[in-house]
């Protein structure tokens, strides 16, 4: 038998499984941007006359449209780093971006020649890492939820169903959410194999990217104590790993402190992109809270995702649960669902919970069709410059 066969295989797994459903939506996408082209940009983009003009940063618009919004903020920490405003509570900064992202977008552009180097390829180089980010998350998914339930169907399945969520196109923006879900999917792989300093590794850099980072560490706790059958005198170094995240974060929030001389800059800077702490059930209930248009989409992701954490649950997945459920939290305490769609879109184990109910060709084909038109017409609003998420 050929020893290079079951590595054959494997890599054809993976192509069928990750790249091929990854190139075709992107392919769907990059067509449904074209016929966007025959609507009317939106007025309130920060831009005008790159919307006005079809492109903000690059004339070519299979590689602009990825770039819009949030693009802009970490763009200038990879060029120019923090800088502290005048009023961190009323001024909306970069402070309120964590750094990881960034400073890989910034090493990858000083790779390239100077005479290569510049906004532009600053742009093109977050765009690159971040669909191949997106690549290894996905195939990090797909890993983990074969190895979880020992089903190849539902493994491929809970990574169409991700690909095609409203909010997944994110995945290739030059906007850190590959590189969120590729961390919290490696650690929690990583923990599921029991290599404990890897996932501790992956949990650190998860923490400078971005707040909800830190939400691995109980999952890894779960997941920890259950290979350990709860016994607390089982407890070893490799404990650590479960502190990784919140060690990363208290660091990033010390070093804003000092760069602003606001021992709660980590908190305040939020203030001013209108999160603020709230009840969970007051941002939930109230209307005042939604965004008036993405709103109902907003609320029925969030509530989605609390019905398959708790689907999790009584799979007895208590560490996936904990992860999906977590990712709610803080949504639901800062007082909006705004963004809900895409913050959402990494919590990657509710996806293994939905491909459960895909089993049936129907449901399937109903999850796959509602994912894709929702998908589609969100990246059709996002192609003309209006904000979704």
């Amino acid at each position: 038998m050929d020893p290079r066969a079951p590595r054959t295989e494997t890599l054809r797994a993976l192509a069928a499984a990750v790249l091929f459903p990854f190139l075709l939506s992107r392919a769907l996408l990059l067509a449904v941007a074209w016929f966007g082209r025959q609507f009317a940009p939106s007025w309130t983009y920060f831009d005008p006359a790159g919307a006005t003009r079809g492109w903000s940063r690059v004339p070519a618009l299979a590689l602009d449209v990825w770039g819009r919004y949030d693009t802009v903020w970490y763009l200038d920490i990879a060029a120019r780093g923090y800088l502290a405003p005048a009023v961190l509570l009323r001024e909306q900064s970069t402070l309120a971006f964590f750094p990881l992202y960034p400073w890989l977008v910034r090493g990858l552009h000083t790779l390239l020649p100077a005479a290569w180097q510049g906004d532009a390829a600053r742009y093109l180089a977050a765009l690159a890492l971040s669909n191949a980010l997106a690549l290894c998350a996905l195939g990090a998914v797909y890993a983990l939820v074969r190895a979880a339930y020992g089903d190849e169907a539902r493994a491929r399945r809970a990574v169409l169903y991700l690909v095609l969520f409203p909010g997944s196109f994110f995945l290739s923006c030059a906007y850190s959410e590959s590189l969120f879900l590729f961390l919290a999917a490696a650690a929690l792989l990583a923990g599921f194999r029991g290599r404990w300093g890897l996932a501790g590794a992956c949990a650190l850099l998860l923490g400078l990217t971005r707040p909800a980072g830190v939400l691995v560490a109980p999952a890894l706790a779960v997941l920890y104590l259950e290979q350990r059958a709860f016994d607390l005198r089982r407890v070893r170094w490799d404990a650590l790993a479960l502190v990784a995240a919140p060690a990363s974060l208290l660091a990033h929030a010390a070093h804003l402190a000092l760069l602003t001389g606001d021992p709660w800059a980590l908190l305040h800077a939020q203030a001013a992109w209108g999160r603020a702490l709230s009840l969970p059930w007051a941002t939930l209930l109230s209307p005042a809270h939604f965004h008036p248009v993405m709103g109902p989409l907003e609320l029925a992701a969030t509530l989605l995702f609390l019905a398959l954490s708790l689907a999790l649950l009584l799979e007895r997945q208590r560490a996936f649960a904990a992860f999906t459920f977590l990712s709610l939290v803080p949504i639901l305490a800062s007082g909006t669902l705004m963004s809900a769609v895409r913050l959402l879109a990494v919590a990657f184990p509710a996806f293994a919970a939905l491909a459960r109910a895909g089993r049936s060709d129907i449901a399937d084909r109903t999850i796959v069709i509602a994912s894709a038109v929702f998908q589609a017409l969100l990246f059709l609003a996002w192609s003309r410059f209006y904000w979704v998420a």
